[in-house]
């Protein structure tokens, strides 16, 4: 029964949870169901008053109530280094450090929901670029893989990387742009980041002898 409170993820809501339901006096005094509520309360009495049941925040160092205490990749934090170190993916709601949340839009995530909300929001783009449009039309005679876009000057690609994962890179910009792992949307994500700067974009080179014609 401890353990299974330890690992209860709001102690003090469950608490007044159960004090709650005895209070309304729903149940006859000593039925069974009651005695377990009362025997629950006082673990969770024992449990945030029993130095037996304290242990250290991995972030400040200081001495906690276990019902105090959240875990997160193996470690215990109490709840002001919970607020100040780590951020609730809004997908998942995971607990994520600070500095390993990935932003997309007006919202932060995990790396799992990071990738997923972004390929959604690939999947469900209407393309508006007139060169991308262009492309679309014509791109089932052509290695999508082997065509070169123009941006600001430079040539940039599509090419495989890590977890699935596609992006639209150059290296003589040196720079590069997430776009998803499914490859029936890549050209969506392509322009999805292009944004209202779709006119950066001025010319598309199926190969070296055919390009789609610059606007």
């Amino acid at each position: 029964m401890v353990d299974k409170l330890i690992k209860k993820g709001n102690i003090t809501e469950f608490e007044n949870k159960v004090a709650g339901r005895l209070a309304r006096g729903q149940l006859i005094f000593g039925n069974r169901l009651q005695l377990a509520e009362i025997k629950i309360l006082t673990l969770i009495s024992e449990l945030k008053y029993n130095e037996e049941f304290f242990r250290e925040c991995e972030g400040c160092q200081n001495k906690f109530s276990i019902t105090d205490l959240t875990e997160v990749s193996n470690s215990l934090y109490c709840e002001n280094c919970i607020s100040e170190n780590f951020y609730s993916c809004e997908n998942c709601g995971e607990l994520v450090y600070n500095e390993d949340i990935h932003s997309f839009e007006a919202g932060g995530y995990c790396e799992a929901c990071y990738f997923k909300v972004k390929q959604e929001a690939y999947k469900e783009h209407k393309i508006v670029n007139p060169l991308i449009n262009k492309l679309a039309g014509v791109i089932a005679d052509y290695n999508l893989f082997m065509v070169e876009f123009k941006i600001e000057g430079h040539r940039w690609n599509i090419e495989s990387y890590a977890r699935g994962n596609y992006r639209l890179g150059s290296w003589g910009a040196n720079s590069w742009i997430d776009i998803g792992n499914c490859e029936a949307d890549l050209l969506k994500a392509i322009d999805y980041n292009l944004g209202s700067g779709w006119d950066k974009l001025t010319a598309i080179y199926l190969d070296e002898n055919t390009e789609i014609e610059t606007i």
